[in-house]
């Protein structure tokens, strides 16, 4: 489990809303596909609450039938 996945589990980060604005995917082969995202975000860390335009970019892998996120990136973007 990643850090940031303890943090949501733990309650420290909350996401507050989230809205896309724009989504892609691209199946790269049978098992793998990549998504680009740009959403608008509110999320709370620790009592403080952040708002913001982010990308992300996630790619997906298909195994035992399951599609499951194996990498991504997320970045802040100017308004």
């Amino acid at each position: 489990m990643s850090h940031i996945d303890v943090a949501i589990a733990s309650g420290a980060v909350r996401f507050l809303e989230h809205q896309p604005e724009e989504l892609r995917v691209r199946r790269v082969g049978l098992n793998v596909a990549v998504s680009p995202l740009r959403a608008r975000l509110a999320v709370s860390i620790g009592g403080d609450v952040v708002n913001g335009g982010y990308r992300y970019t996630r790619v997906w892998s298909r195994e035992d039938g399951q599609w499951q996120v194996v990498g991504g990136h997320v970045s802040e973007v100017s308004e």
